[in-house]
Order: C-alpha cells, then sequence, then structure tokens
C-alpha cells in the first residue's frame, strides 16, 4: 500500500474460537521543504543583448520541479535538474526566480538582473552643405540607451556637456567636424557629422 494521509489498518480474524482483531496505524508525515543551496547570476549586471547564466544546487526529498522564470525575457525553464547553468536572455531588468516544489511545498529564492540599453549617439546639420560663409545651420543630437553623459567637440556650449538630445543654431566660417561623445551604464558611443562651408 502507498497511503498519501495516515492510515489505520484493520485485520480481523473469525474462526470456531471466536473473532481477533488487530489494528495498525500507518503514519504519513510531510517532507521537510527542499533546500535551495545555491543560486546566482554571473553577471548581474548586463548591456543587452548579452546574456547572464543562472547557477543552482538544491536538496531535498521527493523533488518534483526546479524551475528558473525571469521577467523582461523568454518562457521559464522547467524540470532544470537539482543543480546546472541556465543562460538567462533577458531583453529588461527584472528579476530571476528559482522555485523547488516536493509534496510539502515549494522553496523560493530570487535574485536581480539589470539589464541596461546600449548607448546609441546620432548627430545632424540642416543644411549641410551650408551654401555661403554667414549662413547659420542647426546642430542636432540625440542619445539613446542608458546614458548619463553627452559632450561635443568642438564644445557647442560652456565645458562642451550637453543634455542626451537637444539643438543649437551655429554659425561657422570653415567645414569642421562636430562629434558626439555619450556614456553611461549603456556603455560608450560616438558620432561624427562634417558640416561643409562653401567658400
Amino acid at each position: 500500500v502507498q497511503p498519501i494521509v495516515t492510515t489505520t489498518y484493520t485485520l480481523t480474524a473469525i474462526g470456531p474460537a471466536g473473532t481477533t482483531t488487530r489494528q495498525v496505524t500507518v503514519e504519513v508525515t510531510s517532507p521537510p521543504l527542499p533546500t535551495i543551496t545555491t543560486f546566482t547570476l554571473s553577471p548581474n549586471e548586463v548591456i543587452f543583448p548579452a546574456k547572464s547564466t543562472g547557477t543552482w544546487s538544491v536538496t531535498g526529498v521527493l523533488i518534483s520541479d526546479v524551475t528558473m522564470s525571469w521577467s523582461g525575457g523568454s518562457s521559464p525553464a522547467e524540470n532544470i535538474g537539482l543543480s546546472g547553468t541556465q543562460i538567462i536572455d533577458a531583453d529588461s531588468s527584472g528579476d530571476v526566480t528559482l522555485t523547488v516544489t516536493n509534496p510539502a511545498g515549494s522553496t523560493t529564492s530570487t535574485l536581480q538582473l539589470q539589464v541596461y540599453q546600449p548607448v546609441v549617439a546620432t548627430i545632424f546639420a540642416d543644411p549641410n552643405p551650408i551654401p555661403t560663409i554667414g549662413t547659420d545651420f542647426e546642430l542636432s543630437w540625440d542619445v539613446s540607451g542608458t546614458a548619463d553623459t553627452a559632450t561635443i567637440s568642438p564644445a557647442v556650449t560652456p565645458g562642451g556637456n550637453v543634455l542626451l538630445e537637444g539643438e543649437v543654431d551655429l554659425n561657422i566660417t570653415q567645414s569642421t567636424t562636430y562629434t558626439l561623445s555619450a556614456s553611461g551604464d549603456g556603455g560608450e558611443d560616438t558620432a561624427s557629422v562634417v558640416v561643409v562651408v562653401y567658400q
């Protein structure tokens, strides 16, 4: 027999001398919850589309499932075994959760994965080329991704620092190359535009 709850079994014997009964109780107790002994992310900060690797090991009895799931990415990995590694392909920051299940319930552990968007710098001039000396033009730029600093050289503002998005009217007397440099947790990027002035 394989009882799933505590059960008392009764044996009854009947014969010429009478009736005899005996009982035995089989006590069914829940096993302890499973234990997560190791759970790490390496690295725990990535620049998209780079991936992280989850490493885990669990112990316990009657473990029926081990699952790793993460927000901002693909479907969870199920039945991944008592130990191993799992590639985590996430496109945004979120939680990575390891869940281990046995008849007593589930044990979970959650880690934070930070996903930064790559820095991309763009810069434009309009009009370009400039038909004659003395004609104003507009220099515009934009920085996308996880960036916090941007500069333009030669400087178009005091010190050269600029907002991540902006524009400025300029007037130059000779052809000039403007370079936008941006950086942040999403990495670094540069972009340049050559503003041509017809003499």
